[in-house]
């Protein structure tokens, strides 16, 4: 029986995951922080629950109860959150038969911290990541890059999207921002920005697609993009994949300023963005199922290249007077 949780069923791209899920799975079950007459894809999933945050106290033992109340075998977590919470905690599900599909725990650290994941890729080969530093360093006056640049930009080392994101104009602005010890500081690279959709089994096969975004959100989020497979960005990535020993899915972002492939940040999830992925011939939700379940995924798939957009739909959840 493959019954299946899905976390944060809210977010951009659920509706993508149950549509690949509801072939592959005896029962969908969905929760969320809000009611789900404020969740748009609520009436897709067979059951649905209103939970705790996930830094409460009882965000575990609540999502618990669940699994054990509809035989969970599987939990898909969808947002970054609740990949750190339910990968530290994994063992409380492991112990009763529940498998969280995500990577290894040290992985999904390494990919949430935008510091440590910079100084594993300083010296690398293959990969240039955009240059990185701790206010420690810029104490230390250790930051050579940013001394060279008007433009800097200050994101929290474990953010996610843009959150928090700050621009500075000089590097005497950074003493103005508050609880600075949990930031990090880069040199703003202008260019264009390259998503990566990649997926790695147990068996070392790994495959990945690529997009160009041209139109996208404040929050980093594709809406309009060229997808076209980039055999630089492809072997960036499976390069990661293997040096972080990645399992299942996970998308990373690059810029690139017309003669440097940056990469910018590594989200151990799935993207906002991987339904265009499937509209070009592959589906990661259903590879990465695969992954947690030790079997091999596709990995000769041919890629369709091709212009996609996204759009939005509304319509109403419930008719309430008050």
């Amino acid at each position: 029986m493959k019954n299946l949780l899905i976390t944060s069923n809210g977010s951009f791209s659920c509706e993508e995951i149950i549509s690949s899920l509801h072939g592959e799975a005896d029962c969908l079950v969905g929760t969320n922080i809000y009611p789900q007459y404020l969740v748009g894809v609520s009436h897709l999933f067979d059951y649905t629950y209103l939970i705790p945050k996930p830094d409460n106290h009882n965000y575990i033992s609540t999502l618990l109860s669940i699994c054990k109340k509809h035989d969970i075998r599987y939990i898909f977590p969808l947002i970054d959150t609740e990949a750190d919470i339910l990968s530290k905690n994994r063992n409380v599900f492991s112990n009763q038969g529940i498998t969280v599909c995500l990577s290894n725990h040290k992985s999904i650290t390494l990919c949430r911290n935008k510091y440590a994941l910079y100084k594993i890729f300083l010296h690398d080969s293959v990969i240039t990541p955009i240059p990185t530093y701790s206010y420690a360093d810029i104490k230390k006056n250790q930051c050579e890059e940013l001394l060279k640049t008007s433009d800097i930009i200050a994101k929290p080392f474990n953010g996610r999207s843009s959150n928090g994101l700050i621009h500075l104009s000089d590097l005497s602005e950074i003493d103005y921002i508050p609880n600075k010890e949990r930031y990090v500081f880069q040199p703003k690279i202008k260019g264009n920005f390259f998503t990566a959709d990649y997926v790695r089994d147990s068996f070392g096969h790994d495959f990945s697609i690529v997009r160009k975004e041209i139109l996208r959100t404040q929050h980093g989020a594709g809406l309009s993009v060229k997808i076209k497979q980039n055999e630089t960005v492809q072997n960036m990535i499976s390069h990661l994949g293997k040096k972080l020993q990645i399992l299942g899915a996970i998308n990373a972002e690059f810029i690139f300023d017309g003669k440097q492939y940056y990469l910018m940040d590594v989200n151990p999830r799935f993207s906002a963005g991987i339904a265009f992925s499937r509209l070009a011939g592959y589906d990661i939700v259903k590879n990465h199922f695969l992954c947690f379940q030790n079997k091999e995924i596709e990995y000769e798939t041919k890629i369709k290249t091709c212009y996609a957009v996204k759009r939005y739909i509304s319509y109403i959840t419930r008719n309430n007077h008050d």
